[in-house]
């Protein structure tokens, strides 16, 4: 319990992206709702994740697809460019000035969406925003969660970003299965509602976050201001062995970065960056529009308790799992090896797939009631490891002066896969269908099984590592042991 109240803190601190002066632990829960705008971002990252309902929203009456698909997509397009902005701005800008962006962003895009959720062009310009701001937030709280958490908690700090994003998720489904049929509200609307109280709450708590991570602060404002940031937020004395030991991997980290090169190509940052890369792409394909509407197909073959008729709850249960799952494994997180989390997650999500997709291959008149425990059980996987140790491994792969940038490029690429993903289900030829279910099954699974097995092969081991001892592993750098560590910490000076 001590050691959970002194690591709460953390999560607070990328509520919105920083640091704030703390008081008591109770009153500290005013920080909490600056990660709601996480969940905005869900909500929309959801239209191209899964809505069977789609074409039920009235903004999208009498368009053609490819007019539907584009606005989707620049939901897509809006995360590559807002996080293209925010690698200009994080090196040299506070963060709470940065986070002001994203606020207004949703707020802006919120408004849109309660008063001209039947209007395509208000909704187009709606999701341009929300992508940008989705953009900056994810970039910036991946990167500053990994800078402000403490060695041992750094997974679990980190996963808070994907349990946000998954209640924006349930919160897209449960929303859309309820109130799809009541004429009085559309969804959209309140997707808007949502929005703006997201960034309302969020700014506002924002007031009472004001300090940076040790590493900005160092190069900023000096040893005192990172000192003062890594005492409160380990609720340590300034002069404890705690701070010291923290205080002296920043300046070690923050006193090499002027000797690298900015490229991300140089320097051995291309091999971790690869495996980022090949995480992200693990990660989409295991979480994509086609791979969920297929499992919606066969959930609602399966008549349980519910009336599928007035109240789709497929997409409902599916997100429920997942994030259910997400919650229970939170505290747990830190405790096992990530690599090993991450791999072995993807690798049964993806023998679960091309096991499913060989049985639909040879009985294509395979049992709802057979695959959809099979499906379940991958929600189960999936989440537990899949879905966001790629985030845990973003924030400490990368040098300080190449980790924006890096972390952006990964990001991207997810955004891309999305994109294909996307495309080629509004393509005109694509119709989801029993007899292609295998296909699209195999198509998932075998790339996820090729990637668990190579990741598991070259991915480093970086449980409880400082960053700059995870960066050494992840470059393949001399190795640098635990007790050498400790050793430095007791008696270096700088």
């Amino acid at each position: 319990m001590m050691m959970i109240k002194k690591n709460i803190r953390q999560i607070y601190a990328i509520s919105s992206g920083k640091c704030g002066k703390l008081v008591v632990d109770k009153k500290s829960l005013i920080c909490l709702p600056g990660l709601l705008t996480l969940i905005p971002s869900g909500i929309f990252l959801a239209v191209g994740l899964f809505n069977p309902e789609l074409h039920r929203h009235s903004w999208t009456f009498d368009h053609e697809e490819h007019t539907i698909l584009l606005t989707i997509l620049l939901f897509h397009i809006g995360a590559i460019a807002g996080a293209a902005i925010t690698v200009l701005l994080l090196p040299t800008y506070y963060k709470q000035h940065i986070a002001r962006f994203y606020y207004y962003a949703y707020i802006g895009a919120g408004v849109l969406l309660a008063a001209r959720f039947y209007d395509l062009w208000s909704i187009l310009i709606a999701r341009i925003i929300g992508g940008m701001a989705f953009g900056s937030v994810y970039l910036t709280i991946v990167i500053h969660a990994g800078e402000i958490a403490a060695d041992d908690f750094r997974t679990t700090v980190v996963a808070f970003v994907s349990i946000f994003l998954m209640i924006g998720y349930l919160m897209h489904a449960t929303i859309n299965s309820l109130i799809m049929h009541d004429d009085a509200m559309e969804p959209t609307q309140i997707y808007g509602i949502v929005a703006i109280l997201a960034g309302v709450f969020s700014g506002l708590s924002a007031t009472f976050l004001t300090r940076e991570s040790p590493f900005f602060l160092l190069k900023r404002e000096g040893e005192a201001s990172a000192a003062d940031t890594i005492a409160k937020l380990r609720q340590e004395p300034i002069d404890s062995t705690v701070v010291f030991a923290e205080l002296v991997e920043v300046k070690i980290t923050v006193r090499n970065d002027p000797e690298e090169h900015g490229s991300i190509h140089k320097e051995r940052n291309l091999r971790p960056l690869i495996l980022l890369i090949v995480c992200a792409i693990v990660k989409a394909l295991c979480f994509n529009l086609i791979l969920n509407l297929l499992q919606l197909y066969v959930v609602d073959e399966v008549n349980f308790w519910w009336n599928i008729e007035e109240y789709n709850i497929a997409p409902v249960l599916l997100i429920l799992i997942r994030l259910a799952i997400a919650v229970l494994w939170i505290r747990t997180e830190d405790k096992l090896p990530k690599k090993l989390l991450f791999t072995l997650t993807s690798f049964f999500s993806g023998a679960i797939l091309v096991g499913t997709g060989v049985c639909y291959l040879t009985d294509n008149d395979l049992s709802a009631s057979t695959t959809v425990p099979l499906f379940c059980v991958y929600q189960l996987v999936s989440a537990s490891g899949t879905s966001f140790i790629g985030d845990v491994f973003c924030s400490e792969a990368f040098s300080p002066k190449k980790k924006i940038l890096s972390v952006a490029v990964v990001q991207s690429v997810e955004q891309l896969v999305h994109i294909v993903v996307l495309s080629v289900a509004f393509s005109p030829k694509f119709s989801l269908h029993r007899g292609i279910f295998g296909e699209i099954l195999l198509v998932a699974g075998v790339p996820v099984l090729v990637g668990s097995i190579v990741l598991q092969l070259l991915l480093p081991e970086t449980k409880n590592m400082s960053l700059r001892m995870a960066r050494a592993e992840f470059e393949q750098k001399e190795k640098i042991s635990s007790r050498r560590a400790k050793w430095c910490v007791k008696t270096c000076t700088i």
